[in-house]
């Protein structure tokens, strides 16, 4: 569970109404600090955490909007910074919002499916900039042809004054080394 420093909530303006009004949005803002918008009912309520758990609940949305394919979330999430990264594993580096959400969109345009359980979550923050290292254990499946692989991932955040944006993501294949009880192991 993830601990809320407090609640405020606001009116929706009408049924359809799906995004704030500028006054709302002013008032939130002015709060500065992270938080999250959950739709209720007949209006919005704001969970304002501390930045750390804010930090870790954008990465969740990361993995939650690779999971289910959106392209929608993923453009909510990454930053408009022209100086954004992405690796995808066996990939090139690729530069600047629009190839990095391009990227994306042919990711999710196949008929694989993908499970990521994520492992040894490390979050840190320096300043507006946060990182969290982790093990992606991917489960993909297509047609009838499944397999599992285990990812080594960097994802770095910028705080714009509201919510963490994402800015960097890596992502390395892993390799698995059988090594017998007791003995060291390196890399030459």
């Amino acid at each position: 569970m993830i601990p809320l420093l407090y609640l405020l909530s606001y009116p929706a303006k009408s049924s359809k109404d799906k995004q704030l009004g500028p006054e709302e949005q002013h008032r939130v803002r002015s709060l500065r600090a992270p938080f999250v918008v959950i739709r209720s009912g007949n209006g919005y309520i704001f969970a304002v955490m501390n930045s750390k758990d804010a930090l870790i609940l954008q990465n969740a949305r990361f993995y939650e909007a690779f999971e289910n394919s959106s392209l929608e979330t993923m453009e909510d999430l990454w930053s408009r910074s022209p100086s954004v990264r992405c690796i995808h594993p066996g990939w090139s580096v690729i530069e600047g919002r629009e190839s990095i959400l391009e990227s994306w969109s042919r990711i999710f345009q196949g008929d694989v499916r993908m499970k990521v359980s994520l492992r040894n979550v490390k979050a840190e923050i320096h300043g507006r900039i946060g990182i969290i290292v982790l093990m992606e254990e991917i489960s993909y499946q297509s047609g009838k042809i499944s397999n599992t692989g285990t990812v080594m991932a960097t994802n770095i955040f910028e705080y714009d004054g509201s919510e963490w944006k994402m800015i960097h993501h890596h992502g390395s294949p892993t390799v698995v080394v059988e090594q017998q009880e007791g003995e060291n192991f390196r890399y030459n």
